[in-house]
């Protein structure tokens, strides 16, 4: 299954707590891509765009490969004005609401733009999976 059916599936699935994980071969978790009236649930004050749309969560953890690069990218790049930081979240997570309008293309995109500025890798190095939680 390419990405761009994985994004497809949870597009169109109807059941709760789906959650499209993106990560690199040895199993580390680059980001999670989940419904925003899933997030809705979890009282984190996440904003939201509306309760229709997705919600991309990048995890900047120590043990992470080349993390302090990763971050260093992020933080310097134009995405990161996009996602907001909440401290009620212990982890070192960031959070960007994609709106219901958006179409599977969009998301691909945002998600290979991330892949590519923040952990230098393009999509045939990575893995995904579906899951619910």
């Amino acid at each position: 299954m390419e990405i761009t059916d994985s994004i497809q599936v949870l597009m169109n699935n109807t059941e709760q707590n789906v959650q499209l994980d993106i990560f690199r071969e040895n199993g580390q978790v680059l980001m999670q891509v989940y419904k925003q009236k899933d997030v809705t649930k979890w009282e984190l004050g996440v904003e939201l765009v509306d309760k229709n749309g997705f919600v991309i969560e990048i995890t900047f953890h120590p043990n992470k490969s080349k993390n302090k690069e990763n971050i260093k990218r992020f933080l310097e790049s134009e995405l990161y004005k996009k996602f907001n930081k909440y401290d009620s979240i212990e982890q070192n997570s960031y959070f960007i609401g994609i709106p219901s309008n958006w179409n599977i293309k969009n998301i691909e995109d945002i998600i290979l733009k991330i892949l590519s500025d923040i952990f230098n890798m393009k999509i045939k190095n990575i893995h995904f999976t579906l899951n619910a939680y």
